[in-house]
């Protein structure tokens, strides 16, 4: 993984290769987070990027993302993180206000499957992007980036994760070699 990395505020600074980001269509000009400069479409102004940091300013590819998730489950070599901390990572914590089944991990969300954990991780961010990741319980994986944030009621991830899901349930037999 050698592309991701935290994006800037300012389109001009957009790095090689970076898409450009689009605001909910009839979405009004915003004020600027920084002093002096004229409104802008909300991704390119209104939101400080900068500030943001680790919590929702990455760029990343749906590749990158899938060779991450690929390296911190440990099923491709190097593993990222130690076994007893990817337990850690996907224990529930027992909340009282939780969903049976479902609940909130380390950075994941996570639903309990006969023989393992289904991971998930969404986002639709008001920087004018969404992205969906999915790690099944049998290590398949699978992410999408839109470069618009999304509509309120995620129509879009909704049919996109249930077209993928219906795919690899299709999937008899899955490649043993290294796709990347």
């Amino acid at each position: 993984i050698t592309k991701m990395e935290l994006g800037k505020t300012r389109k001009s600074q957009r790095r090689p290769g970076e898409v450009t980001y689009y605001d909910l269509e009839e979405a009004a000009l915003r004020r600027s987070v920084f002093d002096g400069e004229p409104p802008g479409p909300f991704p390119y102004a209104a939101r400080h990027h900068e500030g943001w940091g680790a919590s929702g300013a990455w760029i990343a590819s749906p590749t990158d993302i899938v060779k991450f998730v690929n390296h911190v489950d440990g099923r491709r070599k190097p593993a990222s993180l130690a076994p007893r901390v990817i337990q850690k990572m996907v224990e529930d914590p027992k909340l009282p206000d939780g969903r049976p089944g479902f609940w909130y991990g380390m950075g994941w969300r996570i639903q309990k499957k006969k023989g393992g954990h289904h991971w998930y991780h969404d986002g639709s961010s008001s920087v004018g992007a969404a992205t969906l990741m999915v790690r099944t319980k049998d290590g398949i994986v699978w992410a999408a980036s839109f470069n618009r944030r999304l509509p309120r009621g995620r129509a879009m991830y909704k049919e996109f994760n249930r077209e993928m899901w219906k795919l690899t349930g299709a999937r008899k037999k899955w490649p043993r070699h290294d796709l990347f």
